[in-house]
């Protein structure tokens, strides 16, 4: 098939056929070769980002999101979405009512999710310090993920995100 990368072609090859019992993992090697690890078993009371669907789901969250960064409260709801997605972690979206906003500053950077649309990205100003790209939203999500419609997400590894039952 012209057009497609011999990566591409492996890739579209292994989402329509894997195995999701004893495939969790691949990684191209060079130009078309791929390694497969096999799934681990998971624990009573775990879950497994390899369990997640693809396309992702979208579920209302049942629990406290509360996000601190340099000691300030940046967020704190009960009405929070999660987007469960193959391999990734669980994605948390805040009402921006539920955020101080005041504090996030939206930059012209941009991605795409060929299942969400275009995010746009923003840093936050938190202590006289900005942390660049550390937040999304999608303003004009996808159908399926109309949803999301301005929640905004946050990359927990440059700060506190807690989860509370």
């Amino acid at each position: 098939m012209s057009g497609y990368s011999s990566n591409q072609l492996l890739e579209n090859l292994f989402w329509a056929n894997h195995d999701s019992h004893a495939v969790a993992l691949y990684h191209f090697l060079g130009d078309s070769q791929i390694v497969f690890i096999k799934k681990e078993k998971v624990d009573p009371g775990q879950e497994s980002v390899w369990d997640y669907p693809r396309p992702p789901a979208l579920r209302h969250c049942d629990k406290r999101v509360h996000i601190i960064l340099n000691g300030e409260v940046l967020a704190d709801t009960k009405t929070a979405l999660c987007v469960l997605e193959t391999s990734h972690p669980p994605t948390y979206y805040l009402p921006p009512a539920d955020i101080d906003m005041q504090k996030l500053k939206e930059t012209r950077d941009n991605s795409f999710c060929e299942w969400k649309g275009i995010a746009n990205y923003f840093d936050i100003i938190s202590n006289n310090r900005q942390l660049t790209h550390v937040a999304w939203a999608y303003h004009k999500p996808t159908t399926i993920f109309i949803a999301l419609k301005d929640h905004v997400a946050f990359y927990a590894h440059v700060m506190d995100c807690l989860l509370y039952t």
